[in-house]
């Protein structure tokens, strides 16, 4: 009986390296001297796990993006938070341009996303100054469902990194310090069911003010919105390249990086 587990063990252990390395090989290799062909390549990453992940290598599928328990404060007006939602559109992003620095040790990246949905069950108060935007608001508490789809986005990242010794191979290493820029060339949606609770009509001024002023509002609504997609992308190019040594996607000797 022992003997049979520990056959069955070996067995799946087995078989978790073959597909970890069968996943590792599919890699089109390419010089670190050719940025498009790095750009077809974080390309092709970002559509193979945006549906499925890499469970081979314990990279989960990053579309739909998890989000829970993030607050944002608009303008003063309202404080919501989004206690269970997720971000859908992160595949439909395309990498426009990629430089990589090796010796400066910095990629800069240009992608353009053409949309990007935030949806989810979400809680807000209101101010009192809230007023002043419609004269239905009698309650300053809402709960309920909530979706804003953004279009046409232009974001510029810059990805500080270095390389490392791990197990006899080379590695990336993402740094913390993650610079980035956005622009919406499209414009931006708000809905919501219940806005405010037991007020439908104060909920669609509210919602109609949100989307007259969806630019201003996107400046401080985007900004932590973008952060924690930076976050997460961040959290799962480190895991991917922790796990995938620059050997089996760049041609050349990089052991001379290592510091």
């Amino acid at each position: 009986m022992i003997l049979t587990m520990y056959r069955l063990l070996l067995l799946i252990a087995s078989s978790f390296v073959i597909c970890e390395s069968a996943y590792v090989d599919s890699f089109k290799k390419c010089s670190m001297k050719d940025d498009e062909c790095m750009r077809e390549f974080y390309q092709s990453l970002i559509l193979s796990l945006g549906d499925n992940g890499a469970p081979e290598i314990g990279v989960n599928k990053i579309d739909p993006m998890e989000l829970q328990n993030e607050s944002v404060s608009v303008l003063g007006i309202l404080n919501m938070t989004l206690i269970d939602g997720f971000i859908t559109g992160i595949k439909s992003c395309a990498i426009k341009s990629l430089v990589n620095d090796f010796d400066k040790g910095r990629a800069t990246l240009q992608t353009y996303c053409e949309h990007l949905t935030i949806q989810g069950h979400y809680i807000v108060d209101l101010a009192d100054s809230i007023a002043q935007i419609t004269s239905f608001i009698h309650s300053t508490h809402g709960e309920g469902q909530g979706k804003v789809v953004i279009d046409k986005i232009n974001v510029h990242i810059e990805f500080p990194f270095h390389f490392v010794n791990h197990n006899n191979d080379v590695h990336f290493k993402l740094h913390n310090d993650v610079m980035y820029s956005f622009n919406i060339l499209g414009k931006a949606v708000f809905e919501s069911d219940s806005l405010v609770m037991g007020n439908e009509e104060g909920g669609k001024a509210i919602i109609k003010y949100l989307n007259d002023n969806w630019r201003v509002i996107l400046e401080s609504f985007g900004r932590v919105f973008f952060d924690k997609v930076v976050e997460i992308v961040k959290s799962f190019s480190n895991k991917f390249f922790d796990n995938v040594p620059v050997k089996n996607f760049i041609k050349e000797d990089l052991s001379s990086y290592v510091k």
